[in-house]
């Protein structure tokens, strides 16, 4: 995944720590870790930001810190992650072979160039799978043909994970084309689903939704969809960091805080988190029943 839930802080976090001084020559920088890793992937995706003065327009790679050390130890393993340079940057270990064990612990430590250092902890979840995966495809049950939910064989359930919540996510895929995955393919353009959030600006034009969940079998819920198509579903089995971190975020009204004692990783003038996750993943393509 392409960690979307923890993005959503990020100007929040950078607009606090910039008010914390209006004069750009008095200013004191403060850095946020944005650290999770997935089981039986790469370790990828590492980001450390320094916050930005009040007075500076925010930027992603303006941001980012590109010199800093990054480090991911424990008894087996000792790997130096290096930084990529893309769209939105970030840090990775090269080898691609090596992958995050389950019920594993990893240390985090990030040195920055002034010689500062920020650490953190995690303890991998176990790994779990589908019993019932997403279907191919589902007529939407609202609209014209007026049905409440699902038929039961649309629930999703899966195995149990060592940890007590799960964190589901549903992200559409292609906002744009619709028709060209219909066959015989169409050239029919994608619509929104029905949605009653359309007062929320920034729950309604974001693509995903995330919700918690705490047991293994959920039917689906047919507000978590704001587009037709191609959609994917995710499920997370989250860390005590990572859910931590989560919880920080989790508001219908858009709003979001920071509470310090939810941090996961230390160091001076850091916050954020360094946590891990087991996931599944699956397709399901979401039928219009009108035009």
């Amino acid at each position: 995944m392409k960690n979307k839930i923890l993005i959503y802080l990020l100007p929040f976090v950078l607009f606090v720590f910039g008010c914390e001084s209006e004069n750009a020559p008095d200013y004191i920088p403060n850095y946020y870790v944005e650290a999770v890793l997935l089981v039986d992937q790469p370790f990828t995706n590492i980001k450390v930001f320094q916050s930005v003065p009040i007075n500076t327009k925010y930027s992603h790679n303006e941001a980012i810190i590109k010199d800093a050390e990054i480090r991911i130890f424990n008894d087996e393993i000792d790997i130096q992650l290096e930084y990529v340079e893309a769209e939105r940057s970030f840090y990775e270990y090269p080898d691609e072979t090596m992958r995050v064990k389950e019920n594993t612990t990893y240390n985090l430590e990030i040195t920055l160039a002034d010689g500062k250092k920020i650490t953190g902890k995690t303890t991998t979840p176990t790994s779990f799978e589908w019993i019932n995966p997403p279907a191919d495809e589902v007529q939407f049950p609202i609209d014209t043909l007026g049905n409440d939910r699902a038929p039961k064989e649309y629930d999703l359930k899966w195995t149990e994970s060592n940890t007590n919540f799960y964190i589901l996510t549903v992200n559409n895929l292609d906002t744009l084309e619709y028709g060209k995955y219909l066959d015989p393919p169409t050239d029919e353009m994608n619509r929104r689903c029905y949605s009653i959030f359309r007062d929320n600006e920034e729950y309604y034009y974001e693509i995903s939704t995330s919700n918690l969940i705490a047991n293994t079998e959920t039917p689906i819920v047919w507000l978590a969809f704001k587009w037709f198509g191609l959609n994917e579903i995710a499920v997370y089995a989250p860390d005590k960091n990572y859910l931590d971190w989560f919880l920080q975020m989790v508001s219908w009204d858009g709003s979001s805080y920071h509470d310090p004692n939810l941090d996961s990783v230390e160091g001076e003038g850091a916050i954020g988190v360094f946590g891990s996750a087991a996931v599944i993943k699956g397709n399901m393509f979401l039928l219009k029943n009108q035009p």
